[in-house]
């Protein structure tokens, strides 16, 4: 939702994260932690949760590139007879 040219990350709650992660893991460690944003720059990966209207994009800790990620709903279904 933002590239690090743009000069923004994610201001949300962070809930973990670290160096030494690829895209596709931090992504993986976003869902693991029940995030639904992270910023990410170099391997290194900040897992965020945010509201879903405000992802808190500012320019206090520089660049970032910055993605949400969709989590599945789960209906549940609940039959009375």
């Amino acid at each position: 939702v933002s590239s690090r040219a743009d000069g923004k990350a994610s201001g949300c709650r962070n809930l973990g994260g670290g160096s030494g992660h690829t895209l596709e893991g931090c992504k993986a460690e976003t869902l693991a932690l029940a995030g639904n944003t992270f910023n990410f720059h170099s391997g290194t990966c900040y897992v965020k949760i945010c509201d879903v209207d405000d992802l808190r994009l500012n320019s206090q800790h520089g660049g970032w590139d910055v993605f949400v990620v969709q989590c599945k709903s789960i209906v549940m279904q609940i039959n009375t007879m």
